[in-house]
């Protein structure tokens, strides 16, 4: 990241170039184009009733290529949440958008208003499994730029882009203090803990006569840990919300993975009753019932702000995996693809297994809540 002078711009961004998108678009649309001709030999070549093995053959090729297909997609894409960062002759400048919200945000801190820069060592201790290799310490730099309440973190990780940091630095004539201390901690800490870096006091920079060894291995970490002593955040309302819908959306996606699953490989062996439904079984109640249960139970049913919808987004998807699976076998093999066995076993679980696993994670979790809080 090192600039070649002293007063050209430093530039970065989460965006992917374009010669790399052009490079994932290319092997993105040829790993779908061999899915598509595999599924085109499979449904217009492949027409002996003996050849079921060679047409599951050609799914599973065919399934191989896709999921590669959309991995290259999913890796070429980029985030929500565009960002841009430029250093230049008046400051820092930040800039970033989230596509989902169209929302816009800008950071700006000028050398100007920049009260004090504290430079620390940033320790990265890398672990090896036992008999796989060896621990050792990375050393970095933690560069702090203080304005105020505020504080920019810049992580350097090499001894070019260090000396980039504090040259522009010093030729802007901020402040300069070091510390001896490692701080990778107290960053890490940042997330749950108030951290007030304006509490170490650290020497001069024109003092030292030795540099942190930035860029630097060894098994040996002489630097001492910071305590900060900060105390420990509520994560808030919004953040926990947050968390909660990212576990719903999870929650859904794996009861849809194991409804493709169970509708290619457990339905088309089950019997139906004289009624037309799947027969009641060890295979049904265990095989499903208790995996569609223990999904959301484990996933998202004990946090809070739960929405009590849930189990009906369970039905849909659960229903629309085991027909996608099961319509597809059918076309491969003997199997016959009846779409109400499907609809009662799903409206059984609903009735029988997501709410009413719902309303039971929630009424334990208020009795153990409630049992913690008198036992204080």
């Amino acid at each position: 990241m090192s600039a070649t002078n002293l007063h050209e711009p430093i530039h970065r961004s989460n965006q992917t170039t374009e010669q790399l998108k052009g490079c994932l678009a290319f092997f993105k649309w040829l790993f779908l184009l061999v899915a598509i001709v595999l599924l085109a030999i499979m449904i217009f070549k492949i027409d002996d009733t003996d050849s079921s093995g060679l047409r599951i053959l050609c799914i599973i090729v065919a399934a191989i290529f896709g999921v590669l297909a959309l991995f290259v997609h999913w890796f070429s894409k980029d985030g929500e949440v565009e960002t841009h960062f430029e250093l230049n002759e008046t400051g820092i400048h930040e800039y970033a958008i989230n596509h989902k919200t169209r929302k816009e945000s800008e950071y700006h801190l000028l050398f100007e208003d920049i009260d004090k820069v504290l430079i620390g060592n940033y320790v990265n201790h890398i672990n090896f499994p036992t008999g796989q290799g060896v621990d050792f310490n990375r050393f970095g730099a933690l560069i702090i730029l203080i304005n105020g309440a505020e504080s920019y973190f810049e992580k350097a990780e090499n001894m070019d882009e260090f000396n980039d940091w504090v040259t522009r630095l010093e030729d802007k004539q901020c402040p300069i203090y070091f510390t001896d201390y490692n701080l990778a901690p107290a960053l890490r800490d940042r997330s749950t803990h108030y951290v007030d870096f304006t509490k170490i006091k650290g020497v001069p920079w024109s003092d030292i006569t030795e540099p942190p060894p930035v860029g630097q291995e060894s098994r040996r970490n002489p630097f001492l840990t910071w305590e900060h002593e900060g105390e420990l955040k509520d994560p808030g309302e919004k953040e926990r919300k947050e968390v909660t819908r990212k576990a719903e959306k999870l929650s859904v996606i794996a009861l849809f993975v194991y409804a493709l699953f169970a509708g290619a490989v457990i339905l088309p062996g089950l019997p139906l009753d004289g009624e037309g439904a799947y027969e009641t079984s060890s295979t049904i109640l265990f095989g499903i019932t208790m995996v569609n249960i223990l999904i959301p139970s484990v996933l998202v049913y004990w946090r809070n702000y739960t929405k009590w919808r849930l189990p009906l987004q369970y039905l849909v998807v659960a229903i629309i995996g085991n027909s996608i699976a099961l319509l597809i076998i059918s076309l491969v093999t003997h199997a016959d693809f009846v779409f109400w066995p499907i609809l009662v076993m799903n409206v059984t679980n609903l009735l029988l297994g997501w709410f009413p696993a719902l309303i039971a994670v929630k009424m334990i979790k208020v009795i153990f809540e409630f049992l913690t809080n008198r036992s204080r």
